[in-house]
């Protein structure tokens, strides 16, 4: 399970540095022509990816190694989610 977990996060840090390089194009629009509809879900997009693997690491005990995994995948689920729906 230790294994999972730790390929889930890296996938999370992934998506996670990909929101921040497309951040700049999303919030200020193509050509600075405003932001892209959608913009209010980026930054807590960033933070859920960027904090949900620390996060499973520091509540290991505690949730175990289910609750891990539930908490590091959370943020790809919700992205599946989102494409599913407004993709």
């Amino acid at each position: 399970m230790k294994p999972v977990v730790i390929l889930t996060g890296l996938v999370d840090l992934g998506l996670g540095v990909l929101l921040v390089m497309l951040s700049g194009m999303i919030l200020h629009g193509v050509n600075h022509t405003g932001p892209l509809d959608g913009a209010w879900l980026l930054v807590p997009a960033m933070v859920l990816c960027l904090a949900a693997p620390p996060a499973a690491w520091l509540f290991w005990q505690r949730l175990g190694p289910p609750g891990a995994l539930l908490l590091v995948a959370t943020p790809l689920v919700l992205a599946f989610l989102g494409l599913a729906v407004g993709g």
